[in-house]
């Protein structure tokens, strides 16, 4: 029994694996047309990924999470249009219920940026171009593309588990970027003299106080 599952897992669950997770890497070629949608996606990721790392004093606002979650929306949009020129939208029930909650996720992740009404720390990590551009990457792929057509769950685990590879290469070629792109020392130095500039400001004006209150008492 337990040899029989480890030849399962060696011979067939791993293989499987890989497989679908280069599936998910080359999709995009196998299916040309997504390129269109695709193509906007990686590149806004990836330089707001070598803006962040280059300034790194610089923050994400509430503007910039709610930018991104109608980035996500715009995604959705394409997919709806992409399921309703094929002619499957609802009869294809995986792919519908897909980009229906992509829609919800991107209409309560704008809700919220908009009125401000979840933490920074909180809010921000959904809403993150890094999140966002995954999600919007792993839903054009599976919308356009036939790595679902197999309605098994065998198929539906392997996926997810080929999605999760997928997230940590994202994840390393965000960490890449991080680690190796230049940083904006000069920012750093501004930054600096803006505040001793304004310490020297603040040290003058507690010393007029001083000289004042002292010429009041005499």
């Amino acid at each position: 029994m337990l040899l029989e599952v480890f030849n399962f897992i060696w011979l067939v669950l791993i293989p499987d694996m890989f497989h679908k997770f280069l599936e998910l890497i080359a999709a995009p070629f196998i299916y040309p047309e997504m390129f269109w949608i695709l193509t906007p996606v990686i590149i806004t990721w990836i330089i707001i990924e070598l803006y962040f790392a280059r300034y790194i004093r610089e923050n994400m606002e509430y503007h910039t999470a709610l930018d991104n979650s109608l980035f996500l929306f715009f995604v959705s949009v394409d997919l709806v249009r992409r399921l309703v020129f094929d002619n499957i939208l609802f009869d294809d029930w995986l792919r519908t219920i897909i980009v229906l909650i992509l829609l919800g996720l991107a209409f309560v992740l704008a809700y919220l940026d908009f009125f401000h009404l979840i933490r920074k720390d909180i809010g921000f990590r959904f809403s993150s171009k890094f999140v966002i551009s995954f999600i919007s990457y792993v839903s054009i792929i599976l919308i356009y593309s036939d790595i679902l057509s197999v309605h098994t769950f065998y198929n539906y685990g392997v996926t997810l588990i080929g999605v999760l590879l997928l997230y940590v290469l994202f994840k390393f070629i965000a960490n890449s970027i991080q680690v190796y792109e230049p940083k904006q020392i000069d920012e750093v130095g501004e930054v600096l003299r803006n505040v001793e500039k304004e310490l020297t400001e603040a040290a003058h004006k507690v010393k007029e106080t001083e000289r004042e209150l002292k010429k009041k008492s005499t």
